[in-house]
């Protein structure tokens, strides 16, 4: 299976790692105000309407920017009414870029911020200094932009208000990836609860699943992220990072779940069913454990499939991997839940100054959130990067689609409604697709993502290294249920009854 045949596959990530990091360029002195021009996509193609010029940032995660014939952006423009200065930055560079032009007030008219930088002081202090437009009471008026996941929503939040249009991305991406092979060859069923997974580990542990008459293979490969722990975390019943009961919000570190967790986790490591140096191996280092064969469960994102699927094979092929996001515990079904962005755009005041100029910037981005701006962005140009069959998209040429579209256009997408679908006859790829939205409806979200405390960005950092060492610990072996509990303690009175309180506070006040 060749992963450029999905052209969503190669992009969604880069999707929104670049939205994230795009400047839509050029300084608001030189930038034309957007205030005398009709709004975007107003009259497109009437010659008695001058283009809305508009002015961005964003992150570029390619050598070279693209091409000022870009065919996809070109048909931006002549669909919107618009021209378009785009200031593309090195994606490696942006956080830097990002903060110095806030500190000038050398703002685009539209900016980019990306989920790395979403929680960072400089964006939180010129939210609070009147540097962005709140666009909360403007929403309700574009049909695309008032549709936004109201998780994702809170997750983009200041203070209760919502200062960005999100960049999305599927609001659980989280799958065990397994060695469709190896269940057949052990006649195995794909697990379904974590006595099952539990199961199929042990199998794969013990029961020679390669048939090379040797014990060296394991079930599980993971990585000092400890992937596989959070995942069976949630399966448990227990939170993602925070829980929210009765109106009031408490750290997973309380639950009873996450010793559940942390039980389950010592089990497969004390009987060898997980890489013994997991806590010491990097993201990479995990997924070759699985590409070169040694474990048969790794849990990643559904970006990573066909990914891994493709690595397998290069070694392996006859390997054939299955997947799973459907894990059922003491709650239901249920998945880890992200933040549902890659980040946000902003409409900074010194560049959109009125309130005219604000609603043509909204009712540019409502145009990328709807049908005819994300199939556009989504795949390219009618006739140029793809096809129809059957009313399904087929890409022309890959290489001239990664080249014309992929980072450019994704960068541009903002909410993701889904257009065109993707013609496929690759039964792998049909069933990400729908994994991706199955997961959203069964997405643990951390309530705390838009809440920030003083106490947390002073020593919260400090305080969950010493827990989650404690942990860890525990896992290896190395330390007891006694020290467990003593490590909350001091987790509480180092800080954490006091980040508690205050994330409360706020969580209360966003409610009112």
């Amino acid at each position: 299976m060749k992963t450029l045949t999905n052209p969503r596959s190669l992009s969604t990530l880069t999707c929104f790692t670049l939205l994230t990091g795009t400047l839509l360029a050029a300084c608001s002195s030189s930038a034309t105000q957007p205030g005398a021009q009709p709004a975007a996509g107003a009259d497109a193609g009437s010659k008695a309407a001058e283009p809305l010029k508009i002015t961005m940032m964003t992150a570029l995660n390619k050598p070279e920017p693209p091409k000022a014939d870009n065919p996809m952006i070109k048909k931006v423009e002549e669909l919107t009414n618009t021209k378009l200065t785009i200031n593309w930055v090195p994606a490696s560079t942006y956080a830097d870029k990002l903060t110095a032009s806030i500190a000038s007030s050398d703002l685009p008219n539209l900016l980019v911020v990306l989920s790395a930088s979403l929680r960072n002081p400089v964006i939180s202090n010129a939210v609070s200094s009147g540097v962005f437009w709140d666009l909360t009471p403007y929403l309700n008026d574009y049909p695309n932009l008032k549709t936004m996941n109201p998780i994702v929503a809170n997750n983009i939040k200041f203070n209760g208000n919502i200062y960005g249009i999100s960049r999305d991305r599927d609001l659980s991406r989280n799958a065990i990836i397994i060695r469709k092979d190896w269940l057949d060859t052990l006649g195995l069923k794909e697990p379904k609860t974590l006595d099952e997974l539990y199961n199929v580990a042990k199998a794969f542990t013990e029961s020679d699943p390669d048939k090379n008459g040797k014990k060296d293979t394991y079930g599980f490969t993971d990585w000092k992220s400890i992937t596989t722990f959070s995942n069976v975390l949630v399966w448990m019943g227990g939170p993602n990072g925070w829980s929210e009961e009765n109106g009031k919000l408490s750290a997973d570190y309380v639950a009873p779940e996450y010793l559940e967790a942390m039980k389950y986790m010592r089990r497969l490591y004390q009987e060898q069913l997980v890489n013994k140096d997991f806590l010491l191996v990097d993201k990479v280092q995990m997924q070759d454990n699985f590409a070169k064969g040694k474990a048969g469960l790794y849990i990643g994102a559904a970006d990573d499939i066909e990914k891994m699927q493709d690595n397998l094979i290069q070694l392996s092929p006859n390997a054939k991997v299955s997947f799973t996001n459907r894990i059922n515990g003491p709650k239901g079904v249920r998945s880890v839940g992200g933040s549902g962005h890659e980040g946000i755009v902003m409409v900074p005041k010194t560049s959109v100054k009125t309130e005219a100029d604000l609603k043509n910037m909204l009712k540019f981005l409502d145009w990328t959130a709807g049908k005819e701006g994300v199939n556009i962005l989504k795949w390219g140009v009618e006739g140029v990067q793809y096809k129809l069959e059957n009313g399904k998209a087929q890409v022309i040429d890959s290489n001239k689609y990664i080249d014309e579209w992929e980072s450019y256009g994704a960068s541009l997408m903002t909410l993701r409604t889904y257009g065109i679908p993707i013609m496929t006859t690759d039964p792998t790829t049909e069933r990400t697709e729908f994994m991706r939205a199955d997961s959203s409806a069964i997405a643990v979200s951390n309530p705390s993502q838009a809440l920030e405390s003083k106490t947390n960005a002073e020593v919260g950092g400090s305080i969950k290294q010493k827990i989650e060492d404690v942990r860890n610990q525990f896992i290896l072996g190395a330390a007891d249920e006694t020290a467990w509990k003593a490590a909350v303690e001091s987790w509480r009175k180092d800080g954490g009854d006091k980040i508690t309180e205050e994330y409360n506070a706020q969580y209360s006040a966003a409610k009112k």
